[in-house]
């Protein structure tokens, strides 16, 4: 019995691999999608990275605030859980802020009003001047009820949201 003979292709053999290679859509499917991937990478803004810090002390008054209204202090599944909507607060409230609905919103702008023509004695000043020593205390941050008219914008939009796109 013969046994078969190895050929060695040659440089001819070599070239054509190669261009069979160079030629396969596959090759030119991972080099177009690489490019891609690099040029996103490279080219386009990352999406800024939200970062909520809650101390101990924010957790203590979460607890405190619980107990205060209920009469007992909360358990470890009931203080997750209020650690958890204050976080969903919180970016609720710094998405409505970035829409701008705490400078455009009639109803935050009336309470603002209110609350710094109570602090300020003078009458000549315009309401747009007042808006805007209101925004300079940061009274749309800290007064509660600017806080809460936000945070229920905000869940209306995104159930008028889920409205509008019902599940199929």
């Amino acid at each position: 019995m013969s046994t078969p003979e190895k050929t060695n292709p040659g440089p001819a053999g070599k070239r054509s691999l190669l261009r069979r290679f160079l030629a396969s859509p596959l090759l030119h499917f991972v080099v177009i999608g690489g490019l891609l991937f690099w040029a996103e990478r490279e080219f386009l803004e990352p999406e800024p990275e939200v970062t909520l810090r809650l101390t101990d002390r924010d957790v203590a008054a979460l607890a405190k605030g619980w107990q205060d209204r209920n009469g007992q202090a909360p358990g470890p599944e009931l203080l997750q859980a209020l650690i958890d909507s204050h976080v969903r607060d919180e970016l609720l409230l710094r998405e409505a802020r970035s829409m701008g609905w705490h400078r455009t919103d009639g109803i935050v702008q009336r309470r603002l009003l209110r609350n710094q023509r109570f602090l300020e004695d003078d009458e000549s000043l315009s309401d747009q001047q007042l808006l805007e020593r209101a925004f300079e205390q940061e009274m749309d941050a800290t007064d509660l009820v600017v806080r809460r008219r936000l945070l229920e914008r905000m869940r209306l939009l995104a159930a008028s949201r889920v409205r509008a796109n019902p599940p199929t």
